[in-house]
């Protein structure tokens, strides 16, 4: 009934997969794709403005999951970093996957 309202249901917060390592893994993506590039005087420039540009980014998107989401975000943000990785959590998928065979 509340869809023949035109009012729509709040989308679930999702963690699962990569966003169980980081809250913004298309950022990281972003930083990793920069940085692992062949760097030169004029890259360096252009990527550490570019790089200041995807933080800026994850920090508004923040404002926003918190607005959307409330105390249910503010507990994944306690629980899972922003944009690196815990090692022991890289090393704990590492060993998820060699050992299931993928």
């Amino acid at each position: 009934i509340s869809q023949a309202r035109g009012e729509r249901e709040k989308p679930a917060l999702k963690r699962d997969g990569v966003l169980s390592l980081v809250r913004h893994p298309w950022y990281l993506g972003g930083l990793l794709f920069l940085w692992s590039r062949r760097l030169t005087e004029g890259t360096v420039v252009t990527n550490a403005v570019l790089s200041v540009y995807l933080v800026a980014g994850a920090h508004l998107e923040e404002r926003k999951l918190l607005r959307a989401f409330g105390a249910e975000y503010e507990r994944y943000r306690e629980e899972v970093p922003m944009l690196i990785p815990r090692a022991g959590d890289l090393a704990s998928l590492l060993k998820r996957f060699t050992r299931s065979g993928r």
